[in-house]
């Protein structure tokens, strides 16, 4: 029988800022605002009582801030209590509807509102994003296949149980010149430790078979780009997963440890993906009868 557990993250990234431009002259690598980008402070979001949709923005009332909006601007707040994924859009149309100032927008583009940067980023997720621990801890006690679907037979079942930790550390790197992007490359290097006992008893099957065993869904971070912050939001999933396909009398118990790297890359105009594991203090103690 093979048997695999693996760690996925999805990353979406949501782009947003809050800036004061460099009137001085820039030099290579200094961050620059593009001249169209205007700052809504989270103060005037609730202030004005702000209604993200998804195509466009509605202040209840208007401020000194609110009256600068033009259209071809792009507006960028970061995350609030009005808008807790912040937002980065480009003003379509400003209307007045029952005294709410009503702005159609479209999303813009990271290059739209940022002129130059050059900026790495690195951050080690905790549970609850504070110091007090860097690991992600889970008990263990999943049924991935039951033939018969009754919880009550066990010996037509899959199922493991034990300990895992998992370390979450996320890379974010940006090279914009000129409006443009010159290099990205945003990812997570995962190293989980796990000690599982593997439990099955099945006549001949042909089966491939994978359960989601547990969802974190983390906190909003902030990238500093100079004074521009980039909002990133993950999610980190564990999965139990099995194939197998001859009758199976299995009881073991396992300890390893997981490196997976898993980035997208934007370099010399081209997209990649880079998918890195590798296993190490692997032992196996049981008797597998396949």
């Amino acid at each position: 029988m093979k048997k695999v557990i693996y760690i996925i993250t999805m990353i979406s990234i949501v782009l947003v800022w809050s800036c004061k431009k460099n009137e001085s002259e820039p030099h290579p690598g200094d961050t620059i605002i593009s001249e169209a980008t205007l700052i809504i402070d989270t103060m005037i979001n609730h202030k004005a009582n702000v209604v993200v949709e998804t195509s466009r923005l509605i202040f209840s009332q208007t401020t000194q801030e609110t009256e600068k909006i033009k259209v071809g601007n792009i507006l960028a707040s970061a995350p609030s209590s009005d808008a807790p994924f912040g937002y980065l859009r480009k003003v379509k149309s400003i209307s007045n509807q029952s005294g709410q100032l009503v702005i159609e927008t479209e999303p813009a583009k990271l290059e739209e509102a940022i002129k130059q940067c050059d900026v790495e980023f690195e951050y080690q997720y905790s549970p609850d994003d504070t110091l007090r621990s860097n690991t992600f801890e889970l008990d263990i006690f999943k049924t991935i296949y039951d033939q018969d679907n009754n919880p009550n037979t066990t010996n037509n079942q899959i199922s493991f149980s034990g300990q895992l930790s998992i370390t979450c550390t996320f890379i974010f790197k940006l090279q914009i010149e000129n409006n443009k992007v010159k290099y990205f490359k945003a990812g997570t290097q995962l190293i989980n430790s796990q000690q599982l006992a593997i439990d099955a008893e099945l006549p001949l099957l042909n089966i491939e078979k994978e359960v989601l065993i547990k969802k974190w869904l983390l906190e909003p971070k902030v990238i500093p780009i100079g004074g521009f912050p980039v909002v990133v939001t993950n999610e980190l999933n564990v999965w139990g997963k099995v194939k197998a396909n001859s009758s199976i009398s299995y009881h073991s118990v396992f300890t390893s440890t997981t490196t997976r790297d898993a980035y997208v890359i934007f370099e010399n105009s081209t997209w990649d993906k880079v998918h890195n594991v590798q296993n190490t203090d692997y032992i196996e103690e049981g008797n597998p009868q396949i």
